[in-house]
């Protein structure tokens, strides 16, 4: 009986956390021979401290590709810098694999990728939805190598 009860707790609280949602800005050409389960992976890297106090954020990360295909992000922008959601999406950026032929292009000409994450938590406004988007819009670009 325990077990059920710590089951039905969790479902409810997990419940309560909306979702992530991933921009992929200047990426859309290129082909992922892994992505991970936006829901699955949210109710993993979602931070703790934002799904205790229903706080929504966002980060931006600049990536560039290893080796093995893999992300290798930094942190660029939070929009909540103590509630850990750069961190997260770091973490979350890792599961992504990148296509041999994405690979091969990427290669040919290398540049930072830049990922945006919004962490919805609970039920959010639509005035949270619209800030986080505008700051999406305001941190367009800051991955491209600076003009010259």
């Amino acid at each position: 009986m325990r077990w059920v009860l710590v089951g039905l707790v969790l479902a409810a609280s997990l419940a309560t956390a909306a979702l992530a949602q991933s921009t992929h800005i200047g990426t859309d050409r290129f082909q992922w021979e892994r992505e991970p389960n936006v829901r699955e992976a949210f109710v993993r890297y979602v931070p703790d401290r934002a799904m205790n106090e229903q706080v929504s954020g966002s980060a931006l990360v600049c990536c560039t590709v290893n080796r093995r295909r893999r992300l290798d992000c930094e942190i660029v922008r939070e929009s909540q810098p103590d509630y850990g959601f750069g961190d997260a999406t770091e973490r979350f950026m890792r599961l992504y694999t990148m296509s041999e032929a994405s690979y091969a292009e990427w290669q040919a000409n290398p540049q930072r990728i830049a990922r945006t994450m919004r962490w919805y938590v609970g039920d959010p406004t639509p005035e949270t939805h619209a800030r986080l988007a505008a700051l999406g819009e305001e941190w367009r670009g800051l991955c491209s190598p600076p003009a010259e």
